[in-house]
């Protein structure tokens, strides 16, 4: 039997696409009829359905698996697709239309153009799609937890060359520490923990806008004041990740041991330092006395930690490099969170201190998670 909603839909799409190749994006409102009376009748089918449907608009922009459209036609076709389908829900609700493969293009649309906000909130929405079918190998399951190794997903290149981003920071900390950690114990401590899936998130989204900078950005127009302002923010994001992630590893014992009451960064710090798998002599006067350093003469004691040669009676003598990392990041928090001015060292410095950021994660990963 025809489907006379399909063909009346495939009909309208055909005019849309004439109408596109002579530089014209029309989807009027015989469009809109036909695609509403399609969902009336098909927003039961099973979600392969849904996702051939929304397929077909990738012939907008591609053509044999290469971009051959601007990126802002894409985005205009995507955007005027979702509000059409937004529409219809809103007028059916309960009744809903499984958007999966639209918010994954047009996810990696916003991240080709360089919104990796907006594209990582699309596919992160397409995830939540796709898990509420019980989907939990999908193509954007695999872009927001770095999965390389899924061959089955349109934008994996741009997962392949995240990936060897982040892979050239855990050598880094191999380097630093002799150690043999890897992107799989990343996986399996972390990324692909359900149990720390809110913190998973987070350290994906803090790469993507990483590789965004370093990479997308030339070096030699980061060296301002708006600059400083930016990636102090990102240098304050990567502190921010190891707070959560110290928190997340000793919030038990803290309570447990009446320490509840001290659930500040350098509390957890000497908790960890003091943790019986990874015994570094770091402890919370140490970091204290730094406070006062790093008010009195900031940019002297940051480049200090950073080139490991900070020295002082109050201090650690003979610190390791990840001690080093660990102090480092200590007193970035602090100023991160409650500053806001052009600090040059941090613009000079930027990418040094990100890998001892880094370290410092890396290790606690490996040891605690």
């Amino acid at each position: 039997m025809s489907d006379k909603t399909l063909e009346a839909l495939n009909l309208e799409f055909e005019k849309a696409y004439l109408f596109f190749q002579q530089g014209k994006f029309i989807l009027d409102a015989s469009f809109k009829k036909s695609l509403f009376e399609y969902l009336d009748a098909h927003f039961q089918d099973h979600y392969s359905e849904h996702d051939k449907l929304f397929q077909k608009f990738n012939v907008f922009w591609l053509e044999n698996n290469y971009i051959i459209r601007p990126f802002q036609l894409c985005d205009i076709v995507f955007e005027k697709i979702l509000s059409l389908v937004y529409e219809w829900e809103k007028t059916n609700s309960p009744n809903r239309v499984h958007k999966g493969t639209l918010y994954y293009f047009y996810g990696m649309i916003c991240i080709l153009k360089g919104e990796i906000d907006k594209g990582l909130l699309l596919m992160h929405q397409a995830s939540n799609e796709d898990g509420n079918l019980g989907r939990n190998t999908t193509p954007s399951k695999s872009f927001i937890l770095l999965d390389e190794e899924n061959p089955y997903q349109f934008f994996r290149a741009k997962v392949v060359e995240t990936v060897n981003f982040l892979n050239e920071y855990i050598s880094n900390y191999c380097a630093t520490t002799s150690s043999t950690f890897d992107i799989t114990n990343l996986r399996t401590s972390l990324l692909k923990k359900a149990e720390h899936k809110e913190e998973s998130f987070f350290f994906v989204y803090c790469i993507y806008k990483l590789e965004k900078i370093i990479n997308r950005i030339d070096e030699r127009i980061r060296k301002n004041k708006l600059a400083s302002f930016i990636e102090t923010t990102i240098i304050f994001e990567l502190c921010k990740l190891c707070e959560v992630l110290l928190k997340k590893i000793y919030v038990e014992s803290l309570i447990k041991h009446n320490y509840n009451n001290k659930s500040d960064f350098i509390h957890y710090i000497d908790y960890f330092c003091n943790d019986n798998l990874v015994s570094l002599n770091l402890r919370q006067n140490n970091l204290g006395f730094l406070n006062a350093e790093i008010k009195n003469n900031f940019q002297n004691t940051i480049q200090a930690l950073v080139n490991n040669s900070y020295t002082h009676h109050s201090f650690i003598s003979s610190p390791s490099p990840i001690e080093y990392s660990i102090a480092l990041t200590y007193c970035l928090r602090n100023f991160g969170g409650h500053k806001i001015e052009e600090q040059q060292t941090l613009c000079n410095e930027f990418e040094k201190i990100v890998k001892a950021i880094f370290n410092f994660i890396f290790f606690m990963i490996e040891k605690k998670y």
